[in-house]
């Protein structure tokens, strides 16, 4: 649950020293729990790096291109309120609704999280 400050930074520290001293020029945060530590990934890369480090937010982009290319292949919907909404988790439910807070910003409690087996 550490988000910022000096203990996540200095595990992005650890982890990405190694990418600077290879002088990589961009990084793909293609895990699904980066981008809650996105600005401490890129604090961190910035200074080892500098400025010139690109770090691309894996999901960031997949909404990106999936915009486009449902605008591209004119996909809509026509429908107006509010839908309907489940989740369905592999994960404990109740573990699954506190993360998915944090990504949120807004508690899923009350949304009917349902454990599904595979």
């Amino acid at each position: 649950g550490w988000l910022e400050g000096d203990v996540p930074e200095l595990v992005c520290e650890r982890y990405l020293a190694p990418l600077a001293a290879l002088e990589i020029s961009s990084l793909v945060l293609g895990c699904t729990h980066y981008p809650l530590l996105g600005a401490a990934i890129r604090k961190v890369a910035a200074r080892l790096s500098g400025d010139g480090l690109v770090v691309v937010d894996g999901a960031e982009a997949t909404a990106d291109e999936l915009s486009t290319l449902l605008s591209e292949r004119a996909i809509t919907t026509s429908r107006s309120g509010e839908g309907a909404f489940a989740l369905e988790v592999t994960d404990l439910p109740g573990r699954f609704a506190e993360v998915a807070g944090r990504f949120l910003g807004r508690s899923v409690e009350g949304l009917g999280v349902t454990q599904v087996d595979l």
